[in-house]
């Protein structure tokens, strides 16, 4: 093969290679992706499910216990994208070895970063920002203590708790390349 045609060859291999790895980095980042999204899937139920215990156990608390689950809905919905971000941009910052609520270990600079070219993001960290910012709600308190005495002891919360713990394992059992 002459030094023309390994050139050539070179080229053209490279040519064929390049669409392949690109088409595996992105499957790579979808499988990671989809994999966050069902564990994610399990917290938004669980939220939900352990709001509305609550309520049925002590419907004095819908107001805050509402709050608090907004709340908890819109650092799933931030992570959810931050996951997708880092999926696509820079796999290597997820700790994908670890268990999934330990993927994401972001600091101000990576915010900036994600927030710089997703407008929701920044949204979503304008709103943790004043949640953050605002008085305690004066039934906390209370609602804390109903849920160490009447919710985490009813049968009602373990049957949901072990059915979030079944969908995490699920989560967590996916394989991605």
């Amino acid at each position: 093969m002459g030094r023309k045609d390994m050139k050539r060859f070179v080229f053209v291999t490279c040519a064929l290679l390049v669409p392949m790895t690109t088409t595996a980095a992105d499957s790579s980042a979808e499988c990671l992706t989809n994999k966050y999204n069902q564990y994610a899937k399990a917290q938004e139920a669980w939220q939900r499910d352990f709001t509305k215990l609550i309520v049925e156990i002590a419907p004095r608390y819908e107001e805050v216990a509402n709050i608090y689950m907004t709340d908890q809905l819109r650092a799933i919905e931030r992570a959810k994208l931050a996951v997708a971000f880092f999926a696509r941009e820079e796999p290597g910052k997820l700790r994908t070895q670890m268990s999934l609520n330990n993927w994401l270990n972001l600091d101000e600079a990576d915010h900036r970063r994600i927030a710089s070219g997703d407008e929701r993001y920044g949204k979503l960290l304008e709103l943790d920002a004043a949640a953050r910012k605002r008085p305690r709600h004066p039934d906390g308190d209370g609602l804390r203590k109903v849920l160490w005495s009447d919710v985490m002891n009813s049968e009602k919360y373990q049957e949901r708790l072990k059915a979030l713990l079944q969908s995490v394992q699920a989560a967590e059992e996916i394989q991605c390349p």
